[in-house]
């Protein structure tokens, strides 16, 4: 699976990456407060302006998921935030 870092973005307080493989796109933050937020920029993102979900820990996050796509994306952005 290849996954393209489209977007990152490192603040005092905050880094966040978003990636795409092309036919999905997420958004991963990581703030100060050592939260990780991770936004899946689907139909039902779009439709209602969700901000996603926020986890303690980047193994919270991936352990939420199914889908190979977030799992894979979510510890790539790990290395990289």
């Amino acid at each position: 699976m290849d996954i393209i870092i489209t977007n990152s973005s490192r603040t005092d307080n905050h880094a966040s990456i978003e990636m795409s493989d092309g036919k999905q796109t997420v958004y991963v933050g990581h703030g100060a407060s050592g939260a990780i937020s991770v936004c899946n920029m689907n139909a039902s993102h779009k439709a209602w302006r969700g901000a996603g979900r926020t986890f303690r820990s980047f193994d919270e996050a991936e352990k939420a998921y199914k889908s190979s796509f977030m799992k894979a994306a979510i510890s790539m952005a790990r290395e990289y935030i």
